[in-house]
């Protein structure tokens, strides 16, 4: 692959995530409207609250969303210098 094939792989990577934080943003708003008081947990695992099942959904969702926003700056830290990048003599 040449370093423009490369820089092109990275912009599809951004895309990408883009598209992955999109999805997120329609399921933590899909979660954010859930009412704790009418769902239920199954018995597997350790006891837990429907309540407390909730939140700590919501919670690991906020940090998909917050690892997800890190990689979408760092892809942008990344095409600052793959743009850059050709084959000599070109």
């Amino acid at each position: 692959m040449t370093p423009a094939d490369l820089d092109l792989a990275v912009s599809k990577l951004l895309d990408e995530l883009t598209s992955a934080r999109r999805a997120l943003a329609d399921l933590k708003h899909e979660y954010a409207r859930l009412d704790a008081s009418a769902l239920a947990v199954d018995e597997l695992g350790e006891p837990i609250t429907p309540a407390a099942a909730l939140t700590a959904a919501r919670e690991a969702l906020a940090d998909v969303d917050r690892s997800l926003g890190l990689s979408t700056d760092a892809v942008y830290v990344a095409m600052g210098y793959t743009s850059r990048l050709y084959e000599q003599g070109m």
